[in-house]
């Protein structure tokens, strides 16, 4: 008698896709979390989300990280 066969399922790899560098967004532009570039801290207020505590403005999308570098956040606008 002989015994039967089994067969394990191996684990199914995927090929992760590198997310393209900071410099495809721009100079004065970063990749945040969520993939998006977005505008770097600057002095201007237009479309701003957030004043930081050096005066700069932030248009982070996430509250989390905003102003890091800055001395964190002063005002949410």
């Amino acid at each position: 008698m002989t015994a039967p066969k089994t067969t394990t399922a191996k684990p199914k790899t995927t090929t992760a896709t590198p997310h393209p560098t900071s410099t495809t967004c721009g100079t004065d532009y970063y990749r945040n979390s969520s993939g998006v570039c977005v505008h770097r801290p600057s002095t201007n207020p237009s479309g701003a989300t957030a004043i930081c505590k050096d005066g700069s403005y932030s248009y982070s999308q996430h509250r989390s990280g905003t102003c890091s570098g800055h001395g964190g956040v002063k005002t949410w606008l």
